[in-house]
């Protein structure tokens, strides 16, 4: 983990919201740089809530930021708890629901240096389950559909 990232992110409790959205049978996705130098990690776009922000206009930021989305926030989903320290995480993720679907790759403001955003996707649910679980998003480990992804509910953990 590079000094910056432990600077923004290290050794307190991070609040960030993610946007879970469909189309045609994918589901769109980030690729992130591991900051743990793991390999690539796919996750819902989403990002940290800035102190005095609502979550939904957090997300709405987020998304814009990193897909170059529109979007309306739909119902809240579940959250999860991310514990490896020094990071800890609790993440709020909303079904999300785009004015269109042209999703291009944007950027994180937060960190300078190599892009931790790789790529931005429309993945169908089949190649999202083909993927290890070390390098996808806990939300997306349990669900057998992509539309038992939107009725998960409740708590989850991510190690």
């Amino acid at each position: 983990m590079t000094a910056e990232a432990l600077t923004l992110f290290g050794s307190r409790v991070r609040v960030r919201v993610g946007g879970l959205a469909r189309h045609e049978g994918r589901l769109l996705l980030v690729r992130h740089r591991s900051l743990f130098g793991e390999g690539d990690f796919w996750l819902p776009p989403g990002g940290g809530v800035a102190f005095g922000e609502a979550a939904e206009t957090a997300l709405r930021r987020e998304l814009l930021e990193e897909t170059g989305l529109t979007v309306s926030v739909g119902p809240l989903l579940c959250v999860c708890e991310f514990i490896r320290p020094p990071l800890h995480a609790l993440e709020l993720f909303f079904e999300v629901f785009p004015e269109n679907f042209d999703a291009r790759l944007g950027h994180d403001p937060e960190l300078s240096g190599p892009p931790l955003l790789q790529q931005v996707a429309w993945l169908p649910w089949p190649q999202v389950q083909a993927l290890p679980p070390r390098h996808k998003h806990a939300c997306l480990q349990g669900p057998a559909r992509l539309e038992d992804v939107f009725t998960v509910r409740g708590f989850l953990t991510q190690e």
